[in-house]
């Protein structure tokens, strides 16, 4: 993964393509304990919207992390879809990180990011709910994506996180989701 920082005040452009997800360590096989994941519910939706600017997040869809994955708990109307993110969304980045229960990355997807990204991040979840460790979730989301279970964006898409509640990454900034940015040969 490669990233651009830009000079716009307190944002940062994040370029990423799922395929050239950084090799993350080896861990031993866990036992997870879920409910050390686990929120109340109004508490983890209003950190989902956070991520997002009001305008934004308010007609968002919601989902939060159940025992067995996230679920939608608020259905919106503007195609976005906001979620507070657990650490095993790091394993494939971090693998330091990757079963750390207070890790929480709220983000706020846009419909484009919602129907590619969205699927790989639930995935993750659901393999990290059962304790993969992280190099196992990185070779299975990248077989996902070989396999056709995952799909490239084509173009672009971008997700909100601006969240003050996030508390591995600083706040604020957005991601910008592309397959191929022209000569330069970013992924």
């Amino acid at each position: 993964m490669k990233s651009i920082s830009c000079s716009a005040p307190m944002s940062v452009l994040i370029v990423a393509n799922a395929l050239s997800i950084a090799c993350a360590a080896d861990a031993p096989n866990k036992v997870i304990d879920v409910s050390a994941y686990m929120m109340e519910e109004s508490r983890e939706v209003a950190i989902a919207r956070s991520a997002a600017p009001d305008f934004v997040s308010e007609d968002a869809s919601v989902m939060a992390l159940r025992e067995g994955g996230y679920e939608i708990v608020a259905e919106g109307t503007n195609g976005f879809v906001c979620l507070v993110l657990r650490s095993w969304g790091e394993s494939t980045f971090n693998a330091d990180l990757a079963y750390d229960p207070t890790t929480i990355d709220p983000e706020c997807l846009n419909s484009e990011a919602a129907s590619v990204i969205l699927p790989m991040q639930l995935y993750r979840a659901q393999l990290g709910l059962v304790g993969t460790p992280p190099e196992e979730i990185r070779e299975k989301v990248q077989a996902g994506f070989r396999e056709g279970r995952f799909t490239r964006v084509e173009g672009f898409s971008f997700s909100y996180m601006l969240s003050t509640a996030m508390n591995k990454h600083p706040p604020p900034y957005n991601v910008l989701y592309a397959r191929r940015l022209g000569r330069c040969g970013i992924w």
